[in-house]
């Protein structure tokens, strides 16, 4: 049977996945990281999740194909954000993430 690891970045005092990682010593994190420079191995994960920071990332899109990166071949992203209305432009998910838009504003482009 295999394993459905997950990751949370940036996971605060969550202790909800068994692989947390944070940039800050201090937190529940069991790997202390940068979520745009992940310290693993491609496909390590089924599950990547993400609440409440990916609009704090200052390359959202470095972070995006990092967490696709340690992805396994039909794993989730799981990206929750409150704020993302903050940011001067739209988000717009590359193709290859094959991402359904939730934000009626939001329009998936190629780039």
């Amino acid at each position: 049977m295999v394993s459905l690891i997950s990751l949370e970045v940036g996971c605060g005092q969550s202790r909800k996945h068994p692989v947390r990682l944070d940039f800050s010593t201090g937190t529940a994190a069991n790997v202390i990281g940068d979520a745009a420079n992940l310290p693993f191995r491609d496909g390590s994960f089924q599950l990547v999740y993400s609440s409440f920071v990916f609009e704090h990332l200052q390359n959202p899109q470095v972070a995006l194909r990092e967490w696709k990166r340690v992805l396994r071949p039909r794993g989730c992203l799981e990206i929750v954000t409150d704020n993302a209305s903050h940011w001067r432009f739209h988000l717009h998910f590359p193709r290859w993430l094959r991402m359904i838009n939730s934000h009626q504003d939001y329009q998936g482009t190629s780039e």
